[in-house]
């Protein structure tokens, strides 16, 4: 079973589900998310005071990273990145 990055981050749920198939363990709804307001943030730190949006893919690298990062990532990882189907 492969997964990759942007599944999860499209269908967290339905990929973790997927696993539980795979698996054949019961899904017992201890991935699901608590219904907003249900949750208690820990006060101090300023991330738990956002609310939970859920689950999206970081794509900040593509606008962040200059051409020689990109270069020296291809070469290092270039080949495997492309097993996995990313181009």
């Amino acid at each position: 079973m492969l997964i990759n990055y942007e599944s999860f981050c499209a269908a967290p749920l339905a990929t973790i589900n997927r696993v539980y198939g795979q698996l054949g363990v019961e899904d017992l709804g201890v991935c699901a998310m608590p219904p907003r307001g249900t949750f208690h943030a820990i006060p101090g730190n300023p991330i738990l005071m956002d609310s939970i949006g859920g689950i999206t893919a970081d794509e900040r690298w593509r606008a962040e990273l200059g051409s020689g990062e990109l270069t020296t990532f291809q070469r290092i990882a270039g080949r495997l990145n492309a097993r996995f189907g990313y181009h």
